[in-house]
């Protein structure tokens, strides 16, 4: 996880943060199950609670939006780039 952006409420007592995820990983592919080298991106969207002086995670979520297997010449995406989409529909 890289560039985090933490926005700490105005009580102190809980925050929200998303950080950007870039991340060559071995995925499994469907199928066989072996493993591939593999792009994965998107990024983490958290929320945060004080306790007892304490930070805590609360909540997070991946939001992904890259996953290619590096022999591939072009990029696959499970959802198209940076679009706003209604993840709750």
């Amino acid at each position: 996880m890289t560039q985090p952006i933490i926005d700490i409420a105005e009580d102190g007592q809980s925050a929200s943060g998303e950080y950007y995820l870039w991340e060559l990983a071995k995925a499994a592919s469907e199928g066989d199950g072996a493993t591939e080298d593999t792009w994965i991106g998107g990024w983490y969207e958290s929320t945060f609670r004080k306790e007892q002086d304490a930070w805590l995670c609360s909540h997070m979520e991946l939001i992904l939006k890259l996953k290619s297997a590096t022999s591939n010449a072009d990029w696959e995406t499970p959802i198209p780039p940076w679009q706003n989409e209604d993840r709750n529909a």
